[in-house]
């Protein structure tokens, strides 16, 4: 499913948050993890966001290429799922800095996208 625009907005212009410990730390393992299964990353930032509030659905992440060539991940500090969640803006970074982003369209990287934190995620829960 392809993102609404607002939707990412909503998220990156939300109020900036401090993540705690243990989501760190999950971004963190996540990142090694994301490059031991072959996804080429450059260093990232990593922006948390306390997300917006009230009724509908919210994203969970978001990447963001900017027209200097720079690449920022926003996580919400409420995430319902953060290492799947974190998988899955880790693989559009990939496709970003590979190019592989520019040979897909973005309904077919998204699907890319969630087929690799789906099956990521549940390894890397087997294996905590």
């Amino acid at each position: 499913m392809v993102p609404d625009v607002d939707r990412i907005r909503e998220l990156t212009e939300s109020e900036p948050a401090t993540p705690a410990p243990w989501q760190v730390a999950c971004v963190r393992a996540c990142y090694s993890r994301a490059l031991a299964e072959g996804l080429r990353l450059p260093r990232l930032v990593f922006r948390w966001r306390r997300g917006p509030r009230g009724p509908g659905v919210h994203v969970q992440g978001a990447t963001v290429h900017v027209a200097d060539g720079g690449i920022f991940v926003y996580l919400r500090t409420d995430a319902l799922d953060l290492p799947r969640t974190t998988f899955h803006e880790l693989f559009h970074v990939h496709a970003i800095t590979t190019g592989l982003s520019q040979r897909i369209s973005l309904a077919e990287e998204e699907e890319r996208a969630d087929e690799f934190a789906r099956q990521t995620a549940a390894i890397n829960t087997r294996s905590a």
